[in-house]
């Protein structure tokens, strides 16, 4: 019973204490769609959007996602905006581009303030993702933005290719509430004894 309780209070401490979710888009990369990234966000296959009904479509790009969002395409601002509820739990989170129209790519925290930007241009066909946006997300995260509109507005949408995404994330406080509350009733057993 010792050892049950032990193994059980290791796999909770395990998950109470943060989780690293990545998602690089292999080759191919239909599976994406059930991965964290797609099914946390509104994030869209640009390819898709534009008409073409296979998922695994990538188009001149070998690795990474040209990024659309709904189901337009031509804007000079594209915001991949994340489900609250999973956006609440990011606590840390970064990922690179490679933008072939100059924007400003921003993440906002879960109370809508911009909490990290870089300036992207010049991709290459080497699709490195070497721009990379990291930040620090202690309110956690809402969405990313795109924004060419400070540079003469050109297309987001199959001009920007992300990847590389690293997020961290911490349990909900019911989780530390019930991990305090095990190592309690742990240190009170041994007490006991």
């Amino acid at each position: 019973m010792k050892r049950v309780a032990l193994v059980a209070l290791a796999i909770v401490s395990s998950n109470a204490f943060g989780q690293i979710l990545t998602e690089t888009f292999p080759d191919p990369f239909i599976g994406w769609r059930s991965r964290w990234f797609a099914q946390n966000s509104d994030a869209r296959n640009y390819y898709v959007v534009a008409g073409n009904p296979d998922e695994d479509n990538r188009g001149n790009n070998p690795e990474g996602l040209w990024i659309a969002q709904g189901n337009t395409i031509g804007g000079s601002t594209v915001d991949i905006t994340f489900d609250s509820s999973f956006g609440s739990l990011v606590r840390s989170f970064s990922f690179g581009v490679e933008a072939f129209v100059k924007q400003r790519i921003s993440i906002f925290d879960a109370s809508s303030a911009e909490i990290g930007f870089i300036v992207a241009e010049n991709g290459d066909f080497g699709f490195g993702h070497e721009d990379v946006l990291s930040v620090v997300a202690p309110n956690g995260i809402s969405r990313i933005r795109f924004d060419s509109s400070p540079y003469g507005g050109g297309q987001i949408e199959g001009n920007t290719s992300v990847d590389n995404f690293r997020v961290e994330i911490v349990p909900e406080p019911g989780t530390m509430i019930a991990l305090g509350a095990g190592l309690a009733a742990l240190a009170a057993r041994r007490r006991r004894k």
